[in-house]
């Protein structure tokens, strides 16, 4: 073969081997996904629920909330009652979770159920669709004055006629005390969630259980009557009683609610003797005044506390269900809600209050002191007298003091309030009268 024929052969297989196509790497098939299915919503029937969708029971129960809700959103009367709607049928364990009594009255049913009453009626008929549980509102008490009272209740056209700010402080007041409830239920809670206590139940309970431990977590505070009580203008605030523990004073403090003029008088003692040069006088006196408004509030907390003792959720409270529960309500349980709240200390002692207007005593009572932990208005109270008591100054007294009827005393013996009592006279007469 000739050099030329050897280059022309070389030539044609680097042609041919430029040409061809090298077959690519095998690839493995790819992993099928798994199908995806929906997952079906149960049936009435699996959940345990009385009407299901398409029932008679349903569509009357569905009819009736919507004839009330427009009745009461008209302002007429409804008609049917709440105990009749709830007869239906539909709403099982509503009536464990509801007073009927306190919506006897129309206007109270209305607020009632524009703070949320429709929404929980309403959540027994929608869980079947997945919709969330509702804690039902508190219905607010009525504000059931004695006679003498009845000048301070808020007009029908402001019922809400307290200062703002009174208002607002009080508030405050029992959100805290609700706070603390809750936390000691948690505390005391298996895992301290709701749904960290389901092990400890059936299947068919788990719902149950679950919603009374979300009700149960649910704050409550002590609701405000529809009308409420107005500003105290008028009229002495008296107290008395012994204020200290191993030093302790008993006293008589007596405040003028149109001028703010304040007098104090005290018998101290101590349970630990003082060192000497220490000593302190028994008897001790002061004449002055403090701030009006604090002293007005004071007084509107101390008068308002004894209408303020049924505690509630103010507003519905919507919670969604965790999707290891279905709902069902088959056995009826329920849990039942109780506060371990903290023990009165020894260190407490009982003041005893009185109101008294045209030299008649329109109202009396107790506060609990330094505090009182059994009651969030009662703790709204007594923080509101120190803070008047706190503003009080010696410059000058506006008014001379009242005339106070000699009554007994329980919580003094009869030396201890006439020696009281005969220093108060000598605070009035030496009084430094304000220019």
């Amino acid at each position: 073969m000739t050099t030329t024929a050897i280059r022309l052969r070389a030539v044609a297989l680097v042609l041919v081997a430029s040409c061809t196509t090298t077959p690519p790497p095998e690839v493995a098939p790819p992993i099928p996904l798994p199908a995806v299915t929906a997952t079906p919503v149960p049936t009435a029937e699996a959940l345990d629920l009385p009407c299901p969708r398409g029932s008679d029971r349903r569509a009357q129960a569905e009819a009736a909330i919507a004839e009330l809700d427009a009745a009461l959103g008209a302002g007429a009367d409804p008609g049917a009652s709440l105990t009749a709607l709830l007869a239906i049928g539909c709403f099982p364990e509503a009536e464990r979770h509801l007073s009927l009594d306190p919506l006897d009255d129309l206007a109270t049913l209305r607020d009632w159920w524009e703070r949320g009453g429709h929404r929980w009626l309403a959540h027994y008929l929608a869980l079947e669709t997945g919709g969330p549980a509702v804690v039902p509102p508190g219905p607010r008490p009525p504000l059931a004055l004695e006679p003498s009272l009845e000048h301070l209740r808020c007009p029908t056209s402001e019922p809400a006629c307290a200062p703002a700010p009174w208002r607002a402080r009080a508030q405050e007041t029992f959100a805290r005390a609700a706070d603390q409830d809750v936390q000691q239920i948690v505390a005391s809670r298996k895992g301290g969630d709701c749904v960290s206590i389901l092990d400890d139940w059936p299947e068919e309970d788990r719902y149950a259980a679950w919603y009374a431990c979300v009700d149960q977590s649910t704050p409550r505070v002590p609701l405000l009557p529809a009308t409420e009580l107005a500003a105290p203008a008028s009229g002495w605030l008296i107290v008395e009683g012994r204020r200290g523990h191993h030093s302790f004073c008993d006293e008589i403090r007596a405040y003028d609610l149109a001028t703010g003029a304040a007098y104090l008088a005290q018998h101290c003692h101590s349970i630990v003797q003082p060192p000497p040069g220490k000593e302190r006088p028994e008897l001790t006196g002061r004449a002055g005044k403090v701030d009006v408004d604090a002293l007005r509030e004071a007084t509107w907390a101390i008068l308002f506390a004894p209408h303020l003792e049924r505690e509630g959720v103010p507003q519905a409270v919507e919670v969604a269900i965790p999707s290891v529960l279905r709902p069902g309500f088959s056995q009826q349980r329920r849990l039942y809600r109780y506060v371990a709240r903290a023990p009165r200390s020894s260190g407490d002692t009982t003041l005893h209050w009185r109101h008294q207007r045209n030299g008649e005593v329109v109202a009396r009572g107790t506060l609990r002191w330094p505090e009182d932990r059994k009651s969030a208005a009662g703790e709204h109270a007594v923080e509101r007298l120190k803070a008047a008591d706190a503003s009080m100054n010696d410059d000058c007294s506006p008014a001379p003091l009242v005339a106070m009827p000699a009554e007994a005393s329980e919580h003094f013996s009869p030396e201890r309030r006439r020696a009281l009592r005969h220093q108060l006279a000598a605070l009035a007469r030496h009084r430094r009268p304000c220019r």
